[in-house]
């Protein structure tokens, strides 16, 4: 895919980056935007098959963007990080809350930007649901791709 030229694309662009460089995520387990998944795939079951609460997907898109002239107002990108919720046993979902809350802070670290990227103002994210699938559960937290919440930069 070719790489950001504005400052909204190219934050999305690092956004991904930071989730690639997440051990518990990794680039192969990163979509940006539209992902098409081959017909054999079953994101269910891949997501399914990761260390529960430790492991997981992520998708981001660009979702809000305003312009006037010589200005970039706020934008937002929103996304969804997926975790496996062990499937013979209860959970407080600490580990979980903890993996999501951590991740969401090095959206934030100053040291994850470099120039031209604009660093978010503001993550805020929640748990939308936990899928139930055969003997299995998937923890969905929206990062504002089901409405709440998403990951905020400022006016530039």
């Amino acid at each position: 895919m070719p790489a950001g030229t504005t400052l909204p694309t190219k934050t999305l662009d690092r956004i991904v980056a930071i989730a690639s460089a997440n051990s518990g995520i990794t680039g192969s387990r990163v979509a940006r935007g539209y992902t098409r998944y081959a017909d054999t795939d079953n994101l269910q079951a891949l997501v399914a098959g990761l260390t529960p609460e430790l492991q997981g997907y992520f998708s981001a898109w660009l979702k809000d963007v305003t312009i006037a002239e010589n200005e970039v107002y706020p934008a937002r990108i929103v996304g969804e990080l997926l975790l496996a919720v062990p499937k013979d046993a209860s959970t407080d979902l600490n580990a979980a809350w903890d993996f999501a809350i951590n991740f969401a802070a090095s959206l934030t670290a100053d040291t994850n930007y470099q120039p031209g990227e604009s660093k978010p103002s503001r993550v805020a994210f929640s748990l939308h649901t936990i899928d139930t699938i055969t003997a299995q559960g998937i923890a969905i937290f929206d990062f504002g791709a089901y409405g709440k919440g998403g990951i905020e930069f400022p006016e530039v």
